[in-house]
């Protein structure tokens, strides 16, 4: 599972990454894909050092969010 807190969930979802290395990796590789990152949450939560909260609307495709879920899979080597 990618997701850290699972169950039902509306636009947005957690993702926990082994360490900040991972977590900055994903950055980069959102990035080198024109993908907008998610928002650490180390900053406003301290006990989510190494997670970030993503979000999906109706303006999303199905395409990207396949895109944004295969490049964290491909980093988190799931």
């Amino acid at each position: 599972d990618i997701v850290k807190f699972p169950g039902l969930f509306y636009n947005e979802f957690v993702v926990e990454f082994k360490n900040e290395e991972e977590l900055n990796k994903i950055e980069l590789e959102l990035d080198r894909n024109n993908i907008e990152s998610g928002l650490k949450l180390n900053k406003f939560y301290p006990d989510l050092k190494n997670c970030m909260i993503f979000c999906v609307t109706e303006t999303n495709s199905k395409e990207d969010i396949d895109s944004l879920i295969r490049i964290i899979k491909e980093v988190k080597g799931q």
